[in-house]
């Protein structure tokens, strides 16, 4: 028994750590992320190098990726990029990416950037699957449950922001 306490809680330190080193703030930008920092593109670029890097405005990344062979439908995991539409969930007119960390029922949880802000400052936000919102999954089939414990329920993730619920101000 206590064999198994020590893989389960040898397991929990990794994922707890790898969560920390993935979604942080992002380093600065490598060469090969030409969106701009403190954008909504630049943070899920820079968290999901795989993405493609010239797919412009968020409300056309859904579209770009499918034409680029990724994994693409309504069903969110940990570890895929949202994709809001222009305006949906009082989203800009050029719409919204953000990094999935957290699914529960039809509410996922996002860390992102707001453009309107430019700050480079990092949200944590909760949203609903509906029209207008996709999920880019990882080629190749499944995402990694990062941040998910054995039982499946979310694990939460601890960046430096607060919650933020939308407040229907506009922002990339």
């Amino acid at each position: 028994m206590s064999r198994i306490k020590s893989v389960v809680a040898t397991a929990t330190v990794a994922a707890a750590g790898a969560l920390a080193l993935i979604f942080s703030s992002p380093a600065p930008a490598a060469a090969a992320d030409t969106y701009p920092y403190g954008q909504c593109t630049y943070y899920a670029k820079a968290q999901r190098p795989d993405v493609g890097n010239q797919w412009g405005d968020a409300r056309y990344w859904a579209g770009r990726a499918r034409a680029a062979g990724f994994p693409v439908d309504s069903r969110p995991r940990v570890g895929d990029v949202a994709v809001l539409d222009r305006n949906v969930q009082g989203r800009s007119p050029y719409g919204h990416v953000a990094i999935v960390i957290g699914v529960t029922g039809n509410h996922f949880k996002t860390l992102s950037m707001w453009g309107n802000e430019g700050s480079g400052r990092v949200h944590v936000t909760v949203l609903h699957v509906g029209p207008g919102v996709s999920f880019i999954h990882h080629r190749g089939g499944t995402t990694a449950a990062i941040g998910k414990t054995k039982t499946g329920k979310p694990q939460p993730a601890k960046p430096t922001t607060k919650v933020t619920k939308p407040t229907g101000k506009h922002h990339k």
